[in-house]
């Protein structure tokens, strides 16, 4: 099929003839090209440096309370029979765990609970890992073969969980020297990390930012951890 003769002038019109498009457009379209890739680089840099920052401030990627919220008191008995009052820790940083026997994920990161607690042995911290309402006889058992230089301390009734909003476990809330929640881990964690003992060591080592105390009713429970 022929095309009309105006068409065929138009589309079989020679290279040279056709109009080219400005230099100045591909000049302009080369520089924003340039502009985007140096503002992409400058971007991610920016982000890795963040994100470097924050890792370094918080190697344990724990969770912050957005209030200030100072953490329920509670007496518990150990495997001794001795009870242990939360608030005859005040002055120290206090690890309390929130772990039970059957709990896989717990059993991978007490040992190195353990071994922050012996990195750290002589200075102001204390592990506390409550067990989540299993007998006495069952912890008693399970402790006759894992042996760690922290208290493990019974919560048979489930009071001291409840308080916590504690229904998935391991969670472990760090507390200050005047025993408010600073942070909050939702999982496991590799606790005896160079980075962790550093980040621990400088938490001893620094006075506890002054805060208001918080309404009476927000004493009483941290928020639940998300999921439980």
């Amino acid at each position: 099929m022929r095309l009309p003769a105006a068409l065929q002038r138009i589309w079989y019109r020679p290279v040279w003839k056709r109009q080219r498009t400005p230099n100045w457009l591909w000049i302009g379209a080369a520089g924003l090209g340039l502009l985007l890739v140096v503002v992409g680089v400058f971007a991610w840099r920016f982000k890795a440096s963040a994100t470097a920052g924050a890792l370094q401030k918080n190697p344990l990627m724990l969770d912050e309370p957005k209030v200030s919220v100072q953490a329920l008191d509670f007496t518990a008995a150990n495997l001794s029979g001795k009870n242990i009052k939360l608030a005859d820790y005040r002055g120290s940083i206090v690890l309390l765990n929130f772990w039970a026997t059957w709990c896989v994920p717990c059993m991978e990161e007490m040992p190195a609970m353990d071994r922050l607690t012996k990195a750290l042995a002589g200075r102001k911290f204390k592990v506390l890992a409550v067990d989540l309402q299993e007998t006495p006889e069952k912890v008693q058992d399970w402790a006759k073969t894992h042996h760690f230089g922290f208290d493990l301390l019974l919560d048979a009734a489930g009071e001291i969980s409840s308080h916590y909003g504690v229904s998935r476990i391991p969670v472990t809330y760090v507390l200050d020297q005047r025993g408010y929640i600073i942070y909050r881990a939702v999982g496991p964690r590799a606790w005896d990390g160079d980075d962790s003992q550093i980040f621990f060591q400088e938490l001893i080592q620094s006075p506890p930012a002054l805060r208001l105390p918080p309404p009476a009713a927000a004493q009483a429970t941290p928020s639940p951890a998300p999921g439980g």
